[in-house]
């Protein structure tokens, strides 16, 4: 009987690795089929080779201008094939080389191939007549003009540093040939964009004196200078705000500096006075006294008149494109009624509404004069489709290739409802997950949400297994600028493995809980994060009058922090915190899959995911019921792709609750080199592992996609 149990479980287990690779492979066909078809124009009928791999890449979607998106384009005739001659000189001059040169393969319709040759010099002698199958570009970008001195005369020498980056880049280690590219065009924008800048901060009077660079036809080394006369800076020393010619107020404002970005808050004020009492066409005009020099510093006087024009009331509310989206849902608590003055910035609020219901690609405002004091509120919309498929890839160490899809239902029964379906599988885990939104479902910024989710997962020593359904609310707090999530859990839980020592949990259980999670966020770029703060945290209350049979407390914190010590090195910084506790005993109350499970990735990179926690006497990996993991990581900007780091990740933990907050502690010691892609950053890092257990790893090599915290 006992045999026939374990091959009825090896017989599953077979069957559900063969699942999982026949996923794999229809999602990594249909992944190829999807991508590959939308660039199956520039793949299978046009070549472009000696630009780079990601130059030829970049030429080739400069090609799509020429495009037409509503037909797939076979044959190519001589007009086409002088354009696209002309399209990619132009975007290789751009980045420096004047002169490229170009071999032309063109394969015709019955199978000959045509060369041609272009240098800038001739038009290329191409058959009027001719129609292309392919075409093979064979490009010679030739001599790359670049900056190899340049001198900014007229600041004063501890700003010099921080103005070079107006005309390349500076915030990496090494500055290549191809960062410093030069272009009498780039050279220009770079002079207009430094000024602009100086002028903003209060130099008023700064010009541009002489300007001259030389470049070595021989070589493409180029000399620039750029002589600056910065003046003194701006201070305003009196405020006076006019309506028309009536005066309404003056002060003193104590030397404030007369920067660009004072005297728009100070209009934007003003503005935003009059637009809530129904004047639209408000305008406000900064003007200034001469300047009276004292210490270095010129003296205003600032004066900012309003003109209101006339006051406004909304005649008309329309809304167009909209579909068969219910009309209540369009309007809900709009701000703005008819009849009332006009106030643009609630005009504003009502299409941010639109807009966040998430159904619309754009929302555009615009209003249409009935009268001098009566006018209509237009929002033009264009609804997203209904269907929108797509498509998820990731690579981690442990897990291997993650292939997926995403299906998004948009504007469900017409209510602005709409509906997630993810499908993720990878070599260790399969997962399933539904969710349902209902946006303003009791309130303007409250979404309802319900969610249903299946994930199998080969964990380091054992199998989890979790079937779970929850529904809540979310909500944005404006004030706190936090996001607020609360919901309740079902959740039925398996971790396969006979042999788990009793007291470190269940099994199997089932869980019903209610949830708060809070996060904030003002990091300033998701993907590649270099300054901005993150923070959050999680309670989960188990209650067994819900419909559970267990009875815990689980509360999980963190914080991560990214600051530029230089233009070019970053200090990223993360803390974590986890403990969970129970009512009554351990074996009868908590789940194995509640534990924590420190490693991997995005955790403590020496070691697999789910292996940097307790282990019993066997060594098994039994998770951990308080930890605390510490993250530092320094990042030093090679180029503007590749980055070199080192990192340190610590956690402390500890099987017992009772050893609070750890009683063992793990280091890994790393670096690595991270690649800039689309979709976040390839990390290839090794990690070393210090005050390691017998059983541990010395280390471990990890290649993995997206930022680690």
């Amino acid at each position: 009987m006992e045999d026939l149990q374990q091959m009825r479980q090896s017989w599953h287990t077979e069957l559900f690795k063969g699942f999982k690779i026949l996923s794999l492979y229809i999602l990594a066909v249909g992944f190829i089929s999807l991508t590959g078809s939308a660039s199956v124009f520039t793949s299978q009928h046009i070549s472009i080779r000696g630009y780079g791999f990601w130059g030829n890449l970049s030429l080739h979607k400069d090609l799509k201008i020429l495009d037409n998106p509503n037909q797939k384009r076979t044959l190519f005739d001589a007009n086409y094939i002088e354009d696209a001659i002309w399209v990619l000189d132009g975007s290789i001059q751009a980045k420096g080389y004047p002169h490229p040169t170009f071999e032309i393969e063109v394969t015709t319709t019955s199978g000959e191939k045509k060369h041609y040759t272009w240098d800038k010099t001739f038009t290329p002698d191409i058959d009027p007549h001719i129609l292309a199958t392919h075409i093979n570009f064979q490009i010679n970008p030739g001599i790359l003009n670049h900056y190899t001195s340049l001198t900014i005369t007229g600041i004063p020498d501890e700003k010099m540093d921080k103005l070079v980056h107006y005309f390349y880049p500076t915030n990496v280690l090494v500055v290549t040939k191809e960062d410093k590219y030069f272009t009498p065009a780039r050279f220009e924008q770079s002079i207009e964009s430094l000024l602009r800048d100086i002028k903003h901060n209060g130099y008023w009077d700064a010009r541009l004196i002489d300007k001259e660079h030389h470049t070595d036809s021989a070589t493409g080394a180029t000399t620039a200078s750029v002589h600056i006369s910065r003046g003194p800076r701006y201070f305003v020393d009196q405020l006076t705000i006019k309506r028309n010619d009536e005066t309404l107020s003056e002060e003193s404002v104590n030397d404030e500096p007369y920067t660009h970005a004072w005297r728009y808050k100070q209009m934007k004020k003003l503005r935003n006075e009059y637009y809530a009492e129904g004047y639209p066409d408000v305008e406000v005009k900064t003007t200034n006294t001469p300047p009276k020099y004292k210490d270095e510093k010129a003296l205003v006087n600032i004066t900012n008149t309003i003109t209101p024009g006339p006051q406004v009331t909304v005649h008309n509310i329309e809304y167009q494109g909209m579909g068969k989206t219910d009309k209540k849902i369009v309007k809900g608590n709009t701000p703005l009624e008819e009849g009332e003055l006009l106030d643009i910035q609630k005009a504003e609020a009502q299409r941010d509404r639109l807009l966040g219901l998430n159904i619309f690609k754009n929302v555009d405002l615009d209003y249409n004069k009935v009268s001098e004091h009566e006018w209509d509120v237009l929002y033009i919309a264009e609804l997203k489709q209904s269907l929108i498929l797509s498509l998820i890839m990731g690579y981690g160490s442990y897990e291997l290739l993650r292939l997926g899809f995403e299906l998004r239902h948009n504007n469900i029964f017409g209510r602005a409802h709409y509906s997630k379906l993810k499908f993720i599988q990878s070599f260790k885990s399969t997962e399933v997950d539904y969710r349902y939104n209902i946006p303003e479902f009791l309130g303007k910024d409250i979404t309802g949400f319900g969610n249903a989710n299946f994930l199998t997962r080969e964990e380091i020593s054992y199998t989890r297994q979790e079937l779970s359904a929850s529904a809540g609310v979310n909500k944005y707090l404006k004030r706190y600028k936090t996001y607020a999530t609360f919901q309740y859990n079902y959740e039925q839980l398996k971790a396969l493995k006979e042999d788990f020592p009793r007291d470190v949990g269940l099994n199997n259980a089932n869980v019903s809980s209610l949830q708060l999670d809070l996060r904030r966020s003002t990091i300033d770029n998701p993907l590649f994060p270099e300054r901005g703060y993150r923070i959050y945290g999680s309670t989960e209350i188990a209650i067994p009058h819900l419909g559970g049979n267990v009875d815990f407390e689980r509360f999980e914190l963190g914080a991560a922090y990214h600051h530029p010590i230089t233009s070019a090195f970053i200090g990223h910084y993360a803390l974590r915190h986890g403990f969970v506790t129970t009512v009554g005993s351990v074996p009868n109350n908590l789940p194995i899959n509640k534990r924590f499970y420190p490693g991997g990735d995005t955790t403590v990179r020496g070691y697999r995911q789910g292996q940097a926690d307790p282990q019993d006497d066997k060594g098994n990996n039994i998770g951990a019921e308080t930890y605390v993991l510490l993250n530092i990581e320094f990042e030093e900007r090679l180029s503007q792709k590749l980055s070199f780091v080192v990192f340190l990740d610590a956690v402390g933990f500890a099987r017992s609750i009772h050893d609070y907050p750890f009683n063992q502690e793990l280091y890994s010691l790393g670096l690595g080199l991270n690649y800039r892609t689309p979709v976040g950053p390839l990390r290839l890092e090794y990690a070393h592992n210090i005050h390691r257990r017998p059983d541990d790893p010395s280390g471990r090599l990890l290649l993995a996609l997206g930022f680690p915290f």
